[in-house]
C-alpha cells in the first residue's frame, strides 16, 4: 500500500483509489467545479456536466487522480462512501466526486453497494 503521491513512475496489475467522494478527495475538487457551473450534485453524486469549459485550475487537479489511474495495467477499482465522519467526530452525508463521472468510469450499481443486489 501507498500513497498516489509515491507512486509516479510505478505500475500495478490492479490499483484501488479509496475515498474519491465529494469532500475528501482530491481536495475539495466539486464543490469548485459546482461554482464554475460545470457540475451538478444529486443524492447519488456530483455529475460533471461541461468538461469542454473545465476551469485550468481544476484540470490540474484532477493531475493526481490520473497519476493513481494511470498505475494500473490491468483494472483500477475507485471507491467513495455514501457517509463519512467528520473532524468532531459526527457522521455527514457523502457521495462520490464529481471525477468519478468522467467517460471511461463504469460506476458498479447502489443496489449492489448496499447489499440487495
Amino acid at each position: 500500500m501507498m500513497t498516489v503521491h509515491s507512486a509516479k513512475g510505478l505500475e500495478w496489475d490492479i490499483v484501488f483509489i479509496p475515498g474519491v467522494t465529494r469532500f475528501d478527495w482530491p481536495g475539495g475538487i466539486c464543490s469548485r467545479c459546482e461554482r464554475a457551473g460545470i457540475c451538478s450534485r444529486s443524492a447519488y453524486g456530483c455529475r460533471i456536466v461541461d468538461a469542454m469549459n473545465m476551469p485550468d485550475g481544476l484540470i490540474e487537479e484532477m493531475g493526481l487522480l490520473y497519476v493513481g489511474v494511470t498505475r494500473a495495467r490491468k483494472a483500477v477499482c475507485v471507491s467513495a462512501s455514501m457517509q463519512r465522519r467528520t473532524n468532531y467526530g459526527n457522521y455527514q452525508v457523502a457521495c462520490p466526486s464529481c471525477l468519478t463521472s468522467l467517460p471511461g468510469i463504469e460506476p458498479v450499481s447502489w443496489s449492489v453497494m448496499d447489499g440487495e443486489g
